[in-house]
């Protein structure tokens, strides 16, 4: 799962990075507050970690500007702000919890994980399914009919972007920023061999395909 932390100071942006990436997220950091909301209109994020006091624009005009178009997003606010008011101020602008600094990281990780699980449930499951294929986002296991599939962590990423966005073409670049975090030159033909590979497994088990290739667009899945 990919996580946005928009978080000003550096040092503890990069603990909490570390960190987090141990537990097996995918962290992206932005380190103001314009930079971290056009990064969450653009991806597509599990969760997203905002501070309050961020420069430019602060914590809370963002989570504003993110709930006015649409995103639900899950968001937990972190900030020194500790008093009662402004943590109301959080949550009826959107906030999905709240977290005072200083706090542990295990404490961090903990609501995260409550936050994504209160969202799923929310969606009355945490599997995604399309047809026949099952995809659930908690075990990373993945079925199809009877059959499971064994994918790499790579190929789930990529089969989860897609399910998550069932309905929208993603383009070649959109998938690198997610599964690789851009770490890979956008030239480089990453994506469409680990598509390929996938298809091949799909295809294991399925004659109608799964995953579409819209011309010079990108890769939709066929619901």
């Amino acid at each position: 799962m990919k996580l946005l932390l928009i978080e000003d100071d550096t040092v503890l942006a990069e603990n909490t990075k570390l960190y987090l990436e141990r537990l097996k997220y995918k962290v992206e950091v932005a380190h103001n507050g314009s930079i971290g909301l056009l990064k969450a209109q653009k991806h597509t994020y599990s969760v997203i970690l905002l501070d309050w006091m961020i420069p430019y624009k602060d914590g809370i005009t963002v989570l504003k500007e993110l709930r006015e178009g649409g995103n639900t997003t899950p968001v937990i606010m972190t900030t020194a702000k500790g008093q009662l008011e402004q943590k109301l101020d959080g949550f009826s602008a959107g906030a999905d919890d709240y977290l005072s600094k200083p706090y542990t990281l295990a404490e961090l990780a903990a609501r995260i994980e409550a936050v994504i699980r209160r969202a799923h449930t929310s969606q009355n499951t945490s599997v995604l399914k399309i047809r026949d294929l099952n995809v659930n986002i908690h075990t990373t296991n993945v079925t199809l009919g009877k059959n499971e599939l064994l994918l790499t962590p790579t190929e789930y990423s990529i089969l989860e972007y897609l399910c998550v966005n069932k309905g929208k073409t993603v383009s070649r670049a959109e998938l690198l920023h997610h599964v690789w975090n851009d770490d890979v030159n956008q030239f480089t033909n990453h994506v469409d061999v680990h598509v390929k590979n996938l298809r091949k497994k799909l295809a294991q088990y399925s004659e109608e395909p799964y995953i579409l290739t819209v011309k010079n667009r990108g890769y939709l899945i066929n619901e």
